[in-house]
């Protein structure tokens, strides 16, 4: 599916979840995170693990994904990645790929994003 597809059929799923058990199955985090009350993983064939996204965030997360899109592929990632360090020191480039610059942020800077948010 194309990206607002995807969109679409998420917004469906959640506009009419109430009331009803919905099983899904994908291999994207981020559509299990947004549409799951219960997340449940698999691995070679048998549940290992199940519990809310918070909860498997704090048991088993490495940290937060960020991504930011440059004006153009001229601009420099320098400035960004710097400021990003000054508030998680631990932050690591996950990739600086033309306009798209995508970081990992530690679980323990948690406290610190609202000041490199504001």
């Amino acid at each position: 599916m194309d990206t607002s597809a995807r969109r679409y059929i998420w917004e469906l799923l959640k506009t009419y979840k109430n009331d009803r058990i919905i099983l899904l199955t994908t291999h994207f985090m981020d559509e299990a995170d947004y549409l799951g009350d219960r997340i449940g993983i698999m691995g070679g064939g048998k549940m290992v693990c199940c519990g809310s996204s918070l909860y498997l965030k704090n048991q088993f997360g490495v940290g937060y994904n960020i991504t930011f899109s440059k004006k153009s592929n001229q601009v420099s990632s320098t400035p960004i990645v710097d400021l990003v360090k000054k508030y998680s020191p631990n932050a690591k480039i996950l990739s600086n790929i033309a306009i798209d610059l995508s970081m990992q942020l530690p679980m323990e800077d948690i406290q610190k994003f609202p000041a490199l948010f504001d």
